[in-house]
């Protein structure tokens, strides 16, 4: 008989569905605006400072995806602002880091799993964190605020937090980045980065990695505790 998760448990899982709609629903605003500011006279591109210190706090409380913030970035600055991408979504990931074991709580008022499976498979996965965290960030459809939340149920240290999210995402932050630079305009700009397939063929690659590599830990943690479980019967 299939057994529904608990309260805490069904919060958990809506919480996660919600940090997949918000920060797409919010780009799609952030550009509206974007634009809007950019008929009225006032360019972004002159304010770096201000415009990576907005995008650090948009994208660490889910209000802004890391792959808008890629692209706009490469087609107001540049490789120069490449630097700044990677700072922004670093600190970004930190604080969102906080925010999301916070709120997980808040909201749910567990930080576990009541599902003893589930416990310890996410427990088990926490023998590989830097691992977890680089195919987790590598992939463009895994929602970076949604990962965040994902992830607060488990333990990391704060470097192979912030290390593991650099690792995985510089790599496809380096590609929007590029295709925001081609464009002329900040919805070619979108255009090119939601699906111009010579734009999108690394992107796809990084999908199919990150899925390999998260199987494969999910299949190792999966082994370990079936041998842990058989070694106890003993």
């Amino acid at each position: 008989m299939l057994k529904l998760p608990d309260s805490a448990d069904r919060k958990y899982y809506i919480l996660l569905l919600f940090f997949v709609v918000l920060p797409n629903a919010a780009s799609v605003a952030l550009l509206f605006v974007l634009n809007s500011l950019s008929d009225m006279g006032w360019y972004p591109a002159e304010h770096l400072l201000l415009f990576y210190g907005v995008a650090t706090l948009l994208m660490a409380f889910g209000l802004s995806t890391t792959t808008f913030i890629s692209i706009i970035s490469g087609f107001l600055f540049g490789w120069t602002g490449t630097l700044w991408v990677v700072a922004s979504y670093s600190l970004a990931a930190l604080i969102s880091r906080f925010f999301m074991v916070w709120l997980n709580h808040a909201a749910t008022g567990s930080l576990t799993f009541s599902n003893p499976k589930a416990a310890r498979l996410f427990a088990a996965l926490e023998g590989k964190p830097f691992l977890l965290l680089l195919f987790c960030r590598l992939s463009p459809v895994l929602p970076f605020a949604m990962t965040n939340m994902a992830l607060g149920r488990m333990k990391f240290t704060i470097p192979v937090f912030v290390f593991g999210t650099l690792a995985g995402m510089l790599p496809r932050s380096l590609i929007f980045i590029y295709t925001g630079s081609q464009a002329q305009s900040l919805n070619q700009a979108m255009q090119r980065g939601g699906g111009h397939w010579t734009d999108m063929a690394l992107p796809i690659l990084f999908v199919v990695i990150s899925l390999v590599g998260i199987s494969l830990l999910v299949k190792t943690a999966i082994n370990r505790i079936t041998a842990e479980s058989k070694t106890s019967r003993l």
